[in-house]
């Protein structure tokens, strides 16, 4: 039976347009006035006219309910199956910059042998039937070795095509040669941390003499010359002024507008004045999302807090450290980003709960997967929503 999606975010502005963003296919539409307010008045799909009801089917904004019902439970399942098991590993806290915006130590402390070997352990004694192995760091890459020893013995027990691996990387060593490494051996996904262009006085962020930024720019040029399928974010640092940034996208747009195996992120880094739960892209990200088309689709993440799930909101999970702690992230999670889950009783009963309440047609479930009530932002799912409508709000001001 037709119906409007459970997951659809509906906001309108003073002049009553209304813009919908969908959290379980991250697909966003600007309606107008009129088209605003006959969703306000059909209480009826049927009612709609044929121009609005085509225009929220192809954005999957009205379903087939027994398929987004399905849908819905098998991204649920997912979270906590058995047979599907998250590995998010630290392998060195080493790397060749110290970038400001930066908040992780750096020192010469890497994975060390016994450790790699106790991953291997976890993953013998879980038995998963599929894989996603993360590598983090500091800068991954400086101790590739280790990573690809690693994923070659993983691939000799469970197959390539078990095991998703990607890597969190600012892009300096990531050269054609070590693209080519990581795809041999199964990474291909990675997220690029492109850094800042403002002068550094003490050189932190310089190779060669060269400012960081046009290493990590080159080498995303060379990797969008890769025949080869990958998947990768390029994260974008707001804290320059606009025409910065616009030089940015402009070059973005120029090495990788059409190639839809990128995608970008204007991250906002951290400010002091503002509580994390009230940290959104700024108005800056629509200017420039709007300014390039051929970025400007559903490929790039405008709304963080809506288009990212917490990896960790899943009991199958562990993070490692670089020093070889191995931390269920169930039981403890020390970097809040990561999430908040350290109430096994609470979580069990939220988990326990879900399919028997409303929360399976609550619009972000497919964000929070039922966990916010142990979210360390401590906001209601009321207080979440109302937040996530005014994020919507801020399309309004570039959307032509």
């Amino acid at each position: 039976m037709e119906k409007y999606s459970s997951f659809n975010l509906i906001t309108y502005n003073d002049n009553q347009e209304a813009v919908i963003f969908n959290t379980l296919n991250k697909k966003v539409l600007f309606l107008s006035k009129e088209e605003g307010q006959e969703i306000k008045d059909a209480s009826l799909i049927s009612s709609l006219s044929p121009e609005l009801r085509n225009k929220l089917i192809k954005k999957g904004m009205i379903v087939d309910s027994l398929d987004e019902d399905k849908s819905v439970r098998l991204l649920l399942d997912k979270q906590d199956h058995p047979d599907y098991f998250y590995f998010l590993i630290f392998n060195t806290l080493q790397c060749n910059l110290r970038c400001e915006y930066c908040a992780q130590e750096h020192s010469k402390v890497t994975l060390d042998k016994s450790s790699y070997e106790a991953i291997l352990k976890i993953i013998e004694n879980k038995k998963p039937k599929r894989l996603r192995i993360d590598w983090y760091g500091g800068e991954p890459l400086m101790d590739f070795h280790s990573i690809s020893s690693f994923m070659k013995k993983l691939s000799c027990s469970y197959g390539r095509e078990n095991i998703s691996s990607g890597i969190f990387t600012n892009g300096t060593l990531l050269t054609p040669k070590a693209v080519e490494k990581c795809l041999n051996i199964g990474i291909d996904r990675f997220l690029i941390s492109l850094g800042s262009k403002k002068d550094d006085k003490n050189k932190k962020t310089y190779i060669n003499g060269q400012n960081a930024f046009y290493h990590t720019l080159n080498n995303i040029h060379r990797l969008s010359l890769s025949p080869y399928p990958f998947k990768a974010v390029i994260k974008v640092f707001d804290d320059e002024d606009f025409n910065s940034l616009d030089s940015t996208f402009a070059a973005l747009n120029h090495i990788i507008g059409n190639d839809h195996r990128f995608l970008i992120s204007l991250f906002e880094t951290p400010s002091k004045t503002k509580p994390k739960q009230e940290m959104a892209l700024s108005n800056t990200s629509y200017a420039l999302f709007n300014k390039y088309p051929s970025l400007n689709d559903e490929r790039i993440m405008r709304l963080t807090k809506l288009s990212l799930s917490c990896p960790f909101k899943r009991r199958n999970s562990v993070m490692v450290s670089p020093t070889g702690e191995i931390i269920e992230c169930i039981h403890k999670i020390t970097f809040s980003a990561f999430g908040g889950l350290d109430n096994l009783e609470v979580y069990n009963k939220g988990k326990k709960n879900l399919p028997f309440c409303n929360n399976m047609s609550c619009p972000i479930l497919p964000v929070c997967f039922g966990s916010r009530c142990v979210d360390e932002s401590d906001l209601s799912c009321e207080e979440f929503i109302t937040l996530q409508r005014n994020e919507l709000k801020k399309l309004f001001i570039y959307k032509d």
